[in-house]
């Protein structure tokens, strides 16, 4: 989490009935009472107090010192008495505000074939930078601009490639997501594969879907765009099957008769 406002350590003032005021340091002496500690508390140690960030938000953070006394020295006693109580209530005067942090980019690795859908390779993600953590968080897809399909044709039975799925993927702790499935499934494959030599048009041919992300906020409200346009293709030739995802191309051998 980054703040907007570096408080850093906090130096309680209080200001008693006599006009004379001082800074308390001692935890044993000062209560903190944060309006939301889900979003921010106070870390005590003595001769300094630390705010600790926890979730993104804004919240005020009171104290109090409820029972300092100033003393005062009695000769006829021979002792001291505590002159008056201070029953002392302060404001920090700051907000503490969290952002959500959001993925400066991420890095795709081929995983291997689907182990049913041979023209479907899948592909893992990792969000930058590595040193934030986006875990918990999902990300979802959606179609930056209109996908493309080079294979499809008039009166073909196989639909023409309309954009992306629409997945989800939950983010895992390592910062990474997917697999994202990129590819043709085996009907559509072994179709075009066959049918358009025969039909005298050329191989090979492919899909191409433009594929926008967004990651869901920390606090459950709107997602924000992180990374768009990200070029999906699935390619079909003579010989085999080929993948890509971001720059990143796989191919195999596969021939579906």
């Amino acid at each position: 989490m980054e703040s907007d406002i570096s408080i850093g350590w906090l130096s309680p003032n209080f200001r008693s009935s006599d006009g004379t005021s001082n800074i308390n340091n001692n935890p044993n002496a000062i209560d903190w009472y944060p309006a939301n500690p889900v979003i921010a508390t106070v870390l005590e140690a003595w001769g300094n107090f630390q705010v600790q960030f926890h979730s993104p938000g804004t919240t005020l953070l009171d104290a109090t010192m409820p029972n300092e006394c100033a003393w005062e020295y009695d000769d006829s006693a021979g002792d001291c008495n505590c002159a008056f109580y201070l029953q002392v209530s302060t404001q920090v005067p700051a907000q503490v505000t969290v952002n959500c942090p959001v993925p400066t980019g991420e890095t795709t690795t081929a995983t291997g074939w689907d182990s049913q859908e041979l023209a479907v390779h899948k592909f893992v993600q990792q969000l930058m930078p590595f040193s934030t953590s986006f875990a918990g968080r999902m990300v979802t897809e959606s179609d930056a601009s209109p996908a493309t399909d080079s294979c499809w044709f008039s009166n073909s039975p196989i639909p023409k490639a309309a954009g992306v799925s629409g997945g989800a993927w939950t983010i895992g702790t390592d910062n990474r997501w997917g697999p994202d499935a990129v590819g043709w499934d085996l009907t559509a494959f072994s179709y075009y594969q066959q049918t358009r030599p025969a039909m005298g048009l050329p191989l090979p041919c492919e899909f191409r879907l433009f594929q926008r992300l967004t990651i869901s906020s920390c606090g459950g409200g709107a997602g924000t765009v992180y990374r768009s346009p990200v070029l999906l293709r699935g390619i079909i030739s003579a010989s085999g099957a080929s993948s890509e995802r971001a720059g990143v191309l796989v191919g195999r051998p596969l021939i579906i008769q």
